[in-house]
């Protein structure tokens, strides 16, 4: 990669439906719009698909090119939903009022009351809604015609489901718990019926905690393990399933030293290859080519310490690579 821009004083990087979303002191830019804001403006993405924040004290959306306000709030909160332009609150019982566009569809749940502890709402394809309650113990699996599919719940104290790795491969749900110190569970479930496909737990070796899909329809993480050879250095490994059969193929991508600090959580899958940030001293993105395997690109930024060091996940968008430190306020653009 060639790094072909670099800026300072960005204070939010974020992709929109394409468009990488740019917040500097005085306004906005997404794509090639720029908006005027003020200091106390503040702005986010959902799943890539829904820019919304507070501007001028108004809680907004962006819709066609501008910030619109958001509909008036029906019920008792507002849940984010991963479609293009929209909102729901939920009335706390056994309604949904979902926006699009800011036009209202109403989703009414023919059963759980538990509704009322429902904290987090998410759509996947066209035809199953996923409802989490506050405690990070239950999902609740519905058509969007509210009838329940199935529910998916865990007992154990220590156990909390990862909402920020759940992930939909076809027909299959992939669910991620955090399984207390250190340890964790990746189960793969058929999302229209809850039947488990399989499983690997806090002690298989090949269990990471945050997956992405690619293009060839494969599951696929990235994570770090100790050299059995020299504990002085660890192993960069990137992890392959197979999403009906869970088949799990490792491999090492890279051996370096405890400096290393790649989070799974910060890395992005995009055109067969894997990007990762890398929060040693300094920082660095890397690359992984998926069908070979192998690692075939590492630019250091050399960033200058702050209060602390780190690296938000890596943003693809067309042919460019952005790599942004929040801590800094600075931003690398490179060309793929």
């Amino acid at each position: 990669m060639n790094l072909i821009e670099k800026q300072k004083g960005v204070q939010f990087l974020g992709n929109f439906n394409g468009n990488a979303v740019l917040r500097f002191p005085n306004c906005l830019i997404v794509g090639k719009t720029e908006i005027n804001i003020v200091k106390n403006d503040d702005f986010a993405v959902h799943d890539n698909t829904v820019l919304f924040g507070k501007k001028n004290g108004e809680e907004v959306v962006y819709v066609d090119n501008k910030f619109v306000p958001w509909p008036p709030c029906r019920y008792s909160e507002r849940v984010m939903l991963s479609l293009k332009n929209s909102q729901c609150y939920i009335d706390g019982f056994s309604k949904l009022s979902l926006f699009v566009n800011n036009e209202e569809l109403l989703f009414n749940i023919k059963s759980d009351a538990q509704l009322r502890f429902f904290k987090y709402v998410e759509c996947y394809g066209q035809e199953v809604v996923v409802f989490m309650s506050d405690m990070f113990k239950k999902l609740f699996f519905y058509t969007k015609e509210g009838e329940k599919l199935w529910e998916f719940h865990v007992v154990d104290l220590d156990v909390k489901i990862d909402m920020k790795s759940l992930l939909v491969v076809g027909n299959v749900m992939i669910i991620c718990c955090n399984r207390g110190l250190r340890k964790h569970s990746v189960e793969g479930f058929n999302i229209h019926t809850g039947e488990k496909l399989w499983g690997y737990y806090g002690e298989d070796i090949r269990c990471g905690r945050n997956y992405m899909a690619a293009d060839d329809g494969m599951v696929y993480g990235i994570y770090m393990r100790e050299s059995e050879k020299d504990r002085e250095k660890v192993l960069l490994c990137v992890e392959k399933i197979e999403p009906i059969s869970g088949v799990s193929d490792l491999y090492i991508v890279k051996e370096d030293t405890r400096d290393l600090e790649v989070y799974q959580w910060l890395a992005t899958i995009s055109d067969m290859k894997l990007y990762y940030s890398d929060d040693r001293p300094g920082c660095s993105i890397g690359v992984v080519d998926l069908k070979t395997m192998s690692l075939i690109d590492d630019c250091h930024l050399q960033l200058k310490k702050a209060r602390s060091y780190g690296l938000e996940k890596p943003i693809v968008i067309d042919d460019k690579v952005y790599a942004y430190s929040r801590e800094t306020e600075e931003l690398f653009v490179f060309e793929k």
